[in-house]
């Protein structure tokens, strides 16, 4: 009786377990409708507000600029260490310097950054993550929009599809920029700390000079292709977002017979 009893108790444990499991369920699936009109009402928003207002800011982004020219982009004593740099000497008293694990000496300063390009960084960064962010609701809500496959009266979801390959483009396009950033800095370090180690070369000075002006353009570039995307995506969607909403009628079907 007692094992009777034990497996009573256990299959009651599973049947309020799975109740509760099911009530669940319920409550998610219920909600899920309100989710997907979440997603059509902000995707609305982007496509006939923030989109067109996007392609106005990046293509602003460079008009009047500071910058006349990419020449201007750093100034030579933008490459000079701080006031407490010491230079490579072995006399220099250890207590100025520590060392690595090699027994290099690795001196205490600071050479700053091109602020010019940190400030124009740190403006594309933000852009990129709000039109990685605006992408993606658009995307999901033109997916979820997308009817059951079927024989026929396709023409329209293949206008979604087409659309949401467009907005994956764009998204991936962005986030490369991400890594080009990360690879710029880290080559310019190597750079500057060859200008650190070697003052004497001017060819360390001029291309630290020439990456920052290559940076700058490509950052320049970046600004203009992310316009082009929202420009893009924004014609291309408004003229198609009729088959977007709707990919499939009844007429074809009438017309048919």
């Amino acid at each position: 009786s007692t094992q009777s009893t034990w497996v009573t108790c256990w299959i009651t444990h599973l049947m309020k377990k799975k109740a509760a499991a099911s009530d669940s369920n319920e409550r998610d699936t219920k909600s899920l409708p309100a989710l997907t009109e979440s997603f059509a009402a902000k995707a609305q928003v982007i496509i006939h507000e923030l989109m067109p207002k996007k392609v106005m800011e990046l293509n602003n982004l460079f008009v009047g600029d500071a910058v006349a020219g990419t020449g201007d982009i750093l100034a030579p004593k933008d490459l000079q260490p701080g006031p407490n740099f010491q230079p490579s000497d072995p006399s220099t008293p250890s207590a100025k310097r520590r060392k690595t694990a090699n027994g290099e000496p690795v001196y205490e300063q600071i050479v700053p950054s091109n602020r010019i390009i940190v400030g124009l960084v740190q403006q594309l960064k933000q852009e990129i993550v709000q039109m990685m962010e605006m992408m993606g609701v658009v995307k999901i809500w033109i997916q979820l929009n997308i009817p059951r496959i079927e024989d026929g009266n396709n023409f329209g979801v293949g206008i979604q599809e087409e659309t949401v390959g467009e907005l994956s483009r764009a998204e991936d396009a962005s986030f490369a920029v991400l890594d080009t950033i990360t690879k710029y800095f880290v080559t310019r370090a190597k750079l500057v700390s060859k200008v650190i180690k070697y003052p004497g070369v001017e060819d360390y000075v001029q291309s630290v000079k020439e990456l920052d002006e290559k940076e700058y353009t490509h950052l320049k570039l970046c600004c203009i292709d992310m316009r082009n995307n929202y420009a893009i995506l924004y014609d291309m969607i408004t003229k198609n977002l009729e088959k977007i909403r709707q990919p499939r009628t009844n007429t074809a079907l009438t017309h048919m017979y």
